[in-house]
């Protein structure tokens, strides 16, 4: 075997340990190694019988091993100090946040697409969403390709909680999607026995995808339960206009929703969404045909934005506390006993009564009508 080279204070320095001089060739030695000391280097020659010594590491091991582990300290590194979440980090928290308060459930997409999805929506052969990038060993076999948008994930998500049962669903998801650009393209296999060049790493960088951030939601069935106030209301284009000013709020910018025409939404009920001139998104009611071919509830709404086109505030403006107590009052409002409960509203002399909540109703009375209570 050909002689392996290492430095004499190499064992010291792996085990943070001082051995006395000689220390590594006396060790190796025993193991049955030959064993030549040229000034600071030790040039070894593994036993016949140790295949397994073929690197310096290997010697190194072997030092340590005879010397003892025991008298290797046990040192923990020093933990850096926190520097808290950078300004995208937070916003991502501050929208899936908000999302979830306003009822939306949060899921994790797979990266993959269904196939054949784009043929169901109808989409151009020319739509850039068409252009995505293929894995050589996908999860799946019929799923090679990455995911150029949430919405199918997500779909299928929906499809899946309406087969069992859950009609009412309002999922959101914010995540990464993949984009090729000219510069995408397969690149020569890199040896793993090195470590890679900075050229070698470089093309690596040069040959991925973009892969901006997303967010993106559907809502299906009911937006507002059944209960006493009525048989509640079906979700609708409005209800995906409001999940995007949520977003916006917790993103602390300004949208302009604008009507458009973009499958897979109703070309009638379909808004762009524009931060400034800048176009980050759509949202609306999904096509009646793709709704139809695709299997999902009749009226499924859906958003989706592209995170990294929304600028980013460093600092979200704080919410607006009122310095006066909270003020209680009770009161009693008339109504024809005919008229339904959905059709009341009250208004106070200031303006509208938001805090309003009936809690109780009578329906006999000195004046011979129906009667509802209220408080605030």
């Amino acid at each position: 075997m050909s002689p392996i080279r290492i430095a004499a204070d190499l064992p010291d320095r792996f085990a943070g340990v001082s051995y006395a001089p000689g220390t590594a060739a006396r060790r190796l030695t025993q193991i049955g190694a030959e064993v030549v000391t040229d000034d600071d280097v030790l040039k070894v020659t593994p036993p016949s019988w140790r295949p397994d010594l073929l690197q310096p590491a290997d010697l190194v091991e072997e030092v340590m091993r005879l010397e003892g582990l025991e008298v290797i300290p046990s040192v923990l590194p020093a933990a850096p100090a926190g520097r808290g979440l950078t300004a995208t980090q937070r916003r991502r928290r501050a929208i899936g946040k908000s999302l979830a308060l306003s009822g939306y459930v949060e899921v994790l997409p797979t990266p993959f697409l269904p196939a054949g999805i784009f043929d169901l929506w109808g989409l151009v052969a020319e739509d850039p969403r068409r252009t995505t990038t293929s894995v050589v060993n996908p999860l799946e076999a019929d799923r090679p390709q990455l995911a150029t948008t949430l919405l199918p994930a997500l779909l299928e998500a929906l499809g899946r909680n309406v087969s069992r049962g859950l009609t009412d669903v309002a999922l959101f998801a914010i995540a990464q999607v993949v984009r090729p650009t000219e510069q995408t393209r397969g690149i020569e296999l890199i040896p793993v026995h090195r470590r890679p060049t900075e050229g070698e790493i470089a093309k690596l960088d040069e040959s991925l995808p973009r892969q901006p951030q997303h967010v993106a939601a559907v809502l299906a069935g009911l937006r507002e339960p059944r209960g006493p106030w009525g048989p509640g209301r079906a979700v609708e284009a409005a209800d995906a206009f409001e999940a995007v000013r949520i977003i916006a709020r917790a993103s602390g910018i300004d949208v302009n929703l604008r009507a458009a025409r973009y499958l897979p939404w109703h070309p009638g009920r379909c808004a762009e969404v524009f931060v400034g001139d800048a176009s980050v998104g759509h949202a609306g009611q999904l096509h009646p045909a793709v709704i139809e071919r695709t299997g999902l509830p009749k009226g499924t709404c859906a958003i989706e934005l592209n995170l990294d086109a929304i600028p980013v505030v460093e600092s979200l403006p704080a919410p607006r506390v009122s310095p006066f107590p909270r003020c209680f009052r009770t009161s009693a409002s008339w109504c024809p006993r005919m008229s339904p409960p959905r059709s009341w509203r009250m208004r106070s002399a200031t303006g509208p009564a938001s805090c309003w909540r009936t809690f109780s109703y009578s329906t006999s009375s000195p004046v011979r009508r129906s009667a509802k209570r209220a408080s605030r």
